[in-house]
């Protein structure tokens, strides 16, 4: 079969360099590309007992901190279609890491939960994030590990209150 090729498109090269004129923003633009990094994130945690599934750690993610406990709420939170965050779902429940209950309040709505071993899972899912962060500032002082947290945490307060701004304009 023929590749296609758009040859009526006025393209610059291969790459275009549009450099942040803060450097805190290009930092934290390549920490959120890595962090999000499927491939990144089998390395960083063993996926022995998940589903091959690069939305996996997202999702067990997202369900044990209660950032979503629906199938909608997970999509929403996954940035995909319900129908992928569903076949998520279903990977998950088939590792025995994820169950749909019936929402106490509404019979007709369908909640997320975490089985034991599915708590086990994101247990070590975090344990894997504490021991990275223990590699990435070795060499740093105590100080300087609590001033970046102190900042980070700072910075973080300020995005969550611009995020609930934009939320309500």
């Amino acid at each position: 079969m023929a590749r296609k090729l758009d040859h009526h498109a006025a393209t610059l090269g291969t790459s275009l360099d549009l450099p942040y004129r803060s450097d805190a923003l290009a930092a934290l633009v390549r920490l959120m590309t890595t962090f999000s990094n499927a491939r990144f994130q089998s390395h960083i945690v063993n996926t022995a007992a998940l589903p091959e599934d690069p939305h996996a750690i997202p999702a067990l993610f997202a369900i044990a901190t209660n950032a979503a406990n629906s199938p909608s709420s997970l999509a929403i939170g996954l940035h995909c279609s319900p129908a992928t965050a569903s076949r998520v779902i279903d990977r998950l429940a088939a590792h025995r890491l994820v169950a749909r209950v019936a929402h106490p309040d509404d019979r007709r709505a369908t909640q997320l939960e975490l089985t034991a071993s599915g708590a086990e899972q994101a247990r070590a899912v975090f344990a894997a994030g504490d021991h990275l962060m223990e590699r990435l500032l070795e060499g740093w002082s105590w100080a300087e590990r609590e001033q970046f947290t102190s900042s980070l945490t700072r910075f973080a307060a300020a995005l969550d209150h611009e995020t609930q701004r934009a939320a309500h304009s």
